[in-house]
């Protein structure tokens, strides 16, 4: 049963890697027509929210088209910040201590991220860019700023 339950630990970050395989074997043409509709609601968004006098100058199909890479960019850290998350809870079922988990969770991140960058040159329209394994790795870096946090507290009330 024990090693039962350290699988399942697991899921959800295997659930997410799936989830960011299925997204990386996107042709070229749909990735970019996907996180185009995503930055379009952004905007969208942005517009009804911020005030009038931010937004009154500006063109939405250049708002658009600045915004893209952005948000594409974004949607990578979150997507990475979410993996190394589930990494990290999963060790933590396992009762690896929290240092060890961020460092682990942090390298198959990492380690993730190269696979993946590895995976999109032979998808069609896609190419793997090493800032973007950069880009991967830090938003499960970023996402482990609170774990991080927490530990140097604790260090500092023994």
């Amino acid at each position: 049963w024990k090693h039962r339950r350290s699988i399942i630990a697991f899921i959800p970050a295997m659930m997410v890697m799936v989830m960011i395989f299925g997204f990386s074997g996107d042709e070229g043409e749909e990735s970019a027509s996907l996180s185009l509709r995503v930055t379009e609601i952004v905007v969208t968004c942005a517009e009804n929210l911020l005030p009038q006098s931010v937004t009154e100058d500006w063109v939405h199909e250049e708002k658009v088209q600045d915004w893209h890479v952005l948000v594409r960019k974004a949607a990578h850290m979150t997507e990475y910040a979410l993996l190394t998350i589930t990494l990290f809870l999963g060790f933590g079922w396992n009762k690896v201590q929290d240092k060890r988990r961020i460092l682990y969770a942090l390298i198959i991140c990492f380690v993730y991220a190269c696979i993946d960058e590895i995976h999109q040159r032979f998808i069609p329209g896609r190419s793997g860019n090493i800032l973007d394994v950069l880009i991967d790795t830090s938003g499960g870096i970023l996402a482990m700023i609170v774990p991080m946090i927490r530990l140097q507290v604790a260090k500092r009330r023994k």
